[in-house]
């Protein structure tokens, strides 16, 4: 029997006697049909990746070009891989489909998804997030900014779209990852079974140079039909489903030991927690990927490591190719994780307990190597504990240093969060301590005062009026030789003086 992946057509055997129709018939069946599978079988790839990561190198890879084609190009770029069959047959005439390969730079640019992933093309379409491993502190940034970018533009492409097409592209993934605990339960229980009669031949063995006959009952064969086989989501799996085959590629692993000592350089931390870092940096991505239904796959276009393997998941995930290549993960350079093989459980088992934890926000851990930072409690959660209580600590001294300042009369309460905050509020008490000052001085003077001796009062009294009739006479005698101006300020003189004595006046 011969049969064409995807297509399911077959082409029954001479000796089997099999009467089917042959394989010209379907598939001139199909065409009069006029099915578009022949058409929609090619795979539509989205490359998202920041200025930088890599992307240009790493589609001349898997083009099978050389990294020195790459060149500098747009915000939106398009190439074609051709995909033969699994024999590796090089006849041009025999390219089974290809992949459409669209690449957008940065986030800025993510307007283009609209063009590269329109909504008909959802149902046939993969994407790949970039993110450069040379430079550890921004891993865990550009997958988060792009991922953030790709779920609003679904949103607005599930608006166009009927809801029962985005529940089946769910489902889809769903079935994906049933399968795969499928075959991993049954691949565990052909294991166990041979294991099984390892055992039992070592015991039959055992029992003929003995001289002993040892019966067995025969087992009987039970068949059991087989239930469909539902998808099991463990602690943090798949908790964002976006319908479609994701993929985040490591670009450039060939550096990744060196952003690693980079990071131990900004965390102030010996390069002996290299490895630390690197498993850090592992384990929090790894953990993306597992709460969003993504592969893990690093790729280096300079020694031209990981790009077989890429090519080869995609094969799987797009055609349905079988995937030969188990899960990687004690190699920094090179972790291979496909969706559906890692669990929480495996990615506890990393060793970074020393610098943090999977619940530790990356940023907090990995700095950037230009404005290194004390590594005040790392990721430790009881040091991150102390940090945060030495901190109120020294905020409670100051607000209590604040209090001391303050006056017996003063009613408003003091609070410094900082040493500005400090310092101004400082120049408020002390203004509001002048103007109690001052005002409490004018109303002893208003009313005279105790110790005040009535002659003094009335003496200040006829100032005041000599003053103001004074200023009249001034004004009287000088009619049109002072300005506008003068005016207005004798007049505001005059107003004051007058205010002044009536208050004088009203004092009892």
């Amino acid at each position: 029997i011969v049969s064409l992946p995807r297509h399911g057509v077959k082409m029954s055997s001479a000796e089997g006697g099999d009467e089917g129709p042959s394989l010209w018939e379907e598939l001139i069946k199909q065409y009069v049909a006029g099915t578009n599978e022949a058409e929609q079988r090619d795979c539509n790839l989205v490359i998202l990746g920041n200025a930088s990561s890599g992307a240009r190198s790493l589609l001349a890879r898997m083009a099978g070009k050389d990294i020195d084609d790459a060149y500098e190009g747009f915000a939106l770029e398009y190439d074609s891989i051709d995909i033969r069959h699994e024999d590796d047959n090089e006849d041009e005439n025999d390219i089974f489909c290809k992949i459409n390969v669209w690449h957008v730079e940065t986030p800025a640019h993510s307007d283009l998804l609209k063009v590269a992933l329109p909504p008909e093309a959802l149902a046939y379409s993969i994407v790949i997030i970039l993110t450069d491993l040379s430079v550890a502190n921004t891993v865990m940034e550009h997958v988060e900014e792009w991922a953030v970018r790709l779920v609003d533009y679904l949103k607005e492409c599930w608006k166009t779209q009927k809801a029962s097409k985005k529940a089946e592209m769910e489902d889809k993934i769903l079935q994906h990852l049933a399968q795969i605990q499928k075959e991993a339960k049954e691949k565990a229980q052909a294991a166990a079974a041979t294991q099984k009669k390892r055992r039992q031949r070592g015991m039959s063995l055992f029992s003929r140079q003995e001289n002993v006959t040892v019966i067995r009952p025969k087992e009987e064969e039970k068949k059991e039909e087989v239930p469909e086989v539902q998808a099991q989501l463990g602690a943090g799996m798949l908790t964002t489903n976006f319908g479609m085959p994701v993929i985040v590629v490591g670009t450039k692993s060939d550096a990744v030991e060196d952003s690693g000592r980079a990071a131990c350089k900004a965390l102030n931390s010996p390069e002996s927690n290299v490895k630390q870092v690197l498993a850090f940096m592992q384990g929090h991505l790894r953990k993306w990927c597992l709460a969003h239904g993504a592969g893990l796959v690093f790729t280096s276009s300079r020694k031209d490591t990981g790009i077989d393997l890429l090519m080869e998941y995609l094969k799987n995930r797009a055609f349905g190719f079988q995937l030969q290549q188990e899960m990687i993960t004690n190699r920094h350079e090179n972790i291979f994780v496909p969706f559906g093989y890692d669990s929480l459980e495996d990615i506890k088992k990393l060793n970074f307990d020393a610098i943090g934890s999977l619940d530790t926000n990356y940023s907090i851990v990995i700095h950037n190597p230009n404005n290194p930072k004390k590594a005040e409690g790392g990721g430790d959660d009881a040091k991150q504990g102390k940090s945060l209580k030495s901190i109120l600590q020294k905020k409670f001294m100051l607000s209590a240093s604040v209090k001391a300042f303050k006056s017996a009369s003063e009613d408003a309460k003091v609070e410094a969060m900082d040493h500005q905050t400090f310092l101004r509020r400082q120049i408020e008490l002390q203004k509001m301590r002048e103007r109690t000052e001052y005002m409490s001085a004018f109303r002893e003077f208003a009313s005279g005062g105790k110790k005040e001796k009535n002659s003094e009062r009335e003496r200040q009294k006829a100032e005041i009026l000599a003053q103001v009739k004074a200023e009249e006479q001034s004004q009287k005698g000088n009619k049109g030789a002072a300005d506008s101006s003068d005016t207005r300020d004798a007049a505001q003189f005059f107003a004051t003086m007058m205010k002044t004595y009536n208050s004088f006046r009203k004092t009892p």
